[in-house]
């Protein structure tokens, strides 16, 4: 089946190994930014939803 769409499809191979690179460009670019980050920002998201419950929480007594 899958070689009849390969067969079928002119230049079906380049939107494959688009989508590929694509999705490898994305994926290393997310990582990158992930291991250069700022942790400290990081951090503080992280803590964001915590954060905003103790202080509804607080609001409310």
């Amino acid at each position: 089946m899958f070689r009849q769409f390969l067969q079928q499809v002119p230049g079906a191979d380049f939107y494959m190994i688009g989508s590929l690179m694509i999705f490898l460009v994305f994926f290393f670019g997310v990582g990158l930014y992930l291991l250069t980050g700022d942790k400290e920002k990081f951090e503080e998201m992280a803590q964001l939803p915590l954060n905003q419950n103790i202080n509804e929480i607080n609001n409310n007594n």
